[in-house]
């Protein structure tokens, strides 16, 4: 059965049925926040609070388990009103500021149709590139169908000129910012990429919810994640979220594409498919335990070309028995857990551990370097309403992951989807730092990052764990001497600093000035440094997040 072209016709049509001939969504809004960072930032504080017991690394947050904690402050401040007497300067009034653009309301339906923005212009220092920008325009189109069924659309055109490096990255990956498949490369580092996706959503009870569509997921509580992030692009998927007392439990289903054209059959892109399980137990109001664990398979080794099995989609096995049990090359599997401790209000501690192939022996030669026992881990600290201070968010993160960590003996099922990494954006073999800080004041929003670390690259042909893109036995001479940072090491510092103010309170729309500045080091002095500064200016709706913190 041809199993992406199966689920690619129902999610057209449920969508189409949903949104093209019903036109309708709970309270006008979907059942689960988009997953930005400006929306997190929203309820950080009140979810920070030792009073409430939330399930802070399943994401994105469902609005239903939101709406049941007491937030007594309205972050972006009261709505603006200038006090037009004309009927349609009230309107533009309210759609610029405060309200949703259209909003159409029935007895049983509710729909909210706003604009997406994102133009940006800048002017980095790099050399053999004029003028940067960024142009976005689409429509995001969220709402409700009684009480039960929710659902969002989003359908955008995306043109930018890049600097040199990053419009480089986007060619030879064919994917831009992780949001869409190159579509056209226009010369001059312009690039144009469509956008598209969306969701139904099903919430019978609260204890179940049901969601059909094409988007990304996040599992973790952290700005990175080491089990699945949204730096790569959305995909189709199929999630089931259980909540029962002081546990959640998510299974989600999804189709990956490895796009490279070594990898394609017939001229068509290579799938894959990935089932997830992920256990949240809140222990009590302070602590949480969860456990994690994937398997991706497709066309694989001792089951070549047997795409989807059925045998994934038992919602409560342990995967590593399943896969001895077709066969030792049957699929990737890796397991993993997270944790996370409230210290006092506001400030939560917590902490991400992977875990794949592991060999006893060899971790008595952990510190030779022994090639097996591919981990990552991470560990941060976030502190809403940091020192008091009413708006002030910080954050600080380590994070890190061996040689290997990711990749696959076959490297169809590694850990990926359309070439960029399903987890952290430097693949493997890396250590990173990461600060940040949000000071948000009412409407005015200032934001800045730094994202520090060191990796490595693979030299002269061999392998040396730092490419998840190969397979852990092409390359690899050597049982010993693998470390972080092995090969030709890199050093890379990315630094943001932005102030924006928040037009409208329902979207978040903003306008925007900030610098973005970058520095890529190599050990290898013929490799030339990668340094600018990128100065900016523009308007976003933040409805999904950027990232060019990446090496």
């Amino acid at each position: 059965m041809n199993f992406k072209s199966t689920f690619n016709s129902v999610y057209v049509w449920s969508t189409f049925v949903l949104t093209g001939v019903l036109f309708l969504p709970l309270y006008g809004q979907y059942e689960y926040v988009p997953l930005s960072w400006e929306y997190r930032m929203i309820n950080e504080a009140a979810l920070l609070d030792t009073g409430v017991a939330f399930h802070h690394s399943v994401r994105n947050y469902r609005r239903s388990e939101i709406g049941n904690v007491n937030q007594t402050r309205f972050i972006y401040g009261d709505s603006v009103s200038l006090r037009f007497e004309n009927k349609v300067l009230r309107w533009f009034e309210g759609a610029v500021f405060n309200n949703n653009f259209i909003r159409l309301k029935g007895k049983d339906y509710e729909v909210n149709i706003n604009p997406i923005l994102n133009l940006e212009i800048g002017n980095p220092t790099s050399p053999g590139v004029g003028v940067n920008y960024l142009n976005t325009r689409g429509v995001w189109i969220e709402g409700a169908v009684g009480k039960h069924v929710t659902f969002y659309s989003m359908l955008s055109e995306n043109m930018g000129r890049f600097p040199l490096n990053y419009y480089n990255h986007y060619r030879s990956t064919q994917r831009v910012m992780g949001w869409g498949v190159l579509n056209y490369d226009m010369g001059d580092s312009v690039l144009d990429f469509p956008m598209a996706m969306g969701a139904v959503t099903y919430t019978p009870n609260h204890l179940f919810s049901f969601t059909f569509g094409n988007d990304k997921q996040f599992l973790g509580e952290g700005y990175r994640s080491m089990l699945l992030s949204d730096w790569a692009m959305n995909y189709p998927y199929f999630k089931i979220e259980t909540t029962f007392g002081n546990v959640k439990y998510l299974n989600l289903y999804a189709v990956q594409t490895d796009p490279r054209p070594s990898m394609r059959q017939g001229g068509l892109n290579r799938y894959k498919y990935t089932s997830i399980h992920y256990l949240s137990w809140n222990v009590n109001r302070r602590l949480n335990f969860s456990a994690f664990e994937s398997m991706v398979w497709g066309g694989d080794t001792t089951l070549h070309n047997s795409g989807f099995d059925i045998h994934m989609l038992n919602p409560v096995i342990m995967y590593r028995p399943v896969e001895k049990g077709l066969g030792a090359a049957a699929g990737n599997a890796m397991i993993g857990v997270s944790s996370s401790y409230l210290l006092f209000r506001g400030l939560r501690l917590y902490g991400q551990f992977a875990l794949d192939d592991f060999q006893l022996a060899a971790a008595r030669q952990y510190s030779d370097g022994h090639w097996l026992n591919f981990y990552s881990w991470q560990m941060g600290a976030r502190y809403a309403d940091a020192f008091g201070i009413e708006g002030l968010f910080l954050l600080v993160e380590h994070n890190a992951a061996r040689p290997f960590m990711y990749a696959h003996r076959t490297v169809e099922t590694n850990y990926s989807h359309q070439n960029y990494p399903l987890a952290h954006p430097w693949g493997s073999s890396f250590k990173e730092f990461v600060f940040k800080g949000t000071y948000q004041r009412k409407r005015l929003v200032l934001d800045a990052m730094v994202s520090y670390g060191y990796g490595g690259r693979d030299t002269a042909g061999l392998n040396l764990g730092n490419d998840i893109f190969r397979s852990y036995g092409e390359g690899r001479e050597e049982t010993l001497g693998y470390f972080i940072g092995g090969g030709n090491r890199y050093h890379f510092m990315f630094t943001e600093a932005k102030l924006g103010y928040v037009m409208n309170i329902q979207t978040g729309a903003r306008v925007e000035a900030g610098i973005r500045l970058r520095n890529l080091v190599f050990k290898n002095d013929d490799i030339p440094q990668d340094n600018f500064a990128w100065y900016f200016l523009g308007v976003r709706t933040p409805l999904f997040n950027r990232y060019f913190d990446h090496p």
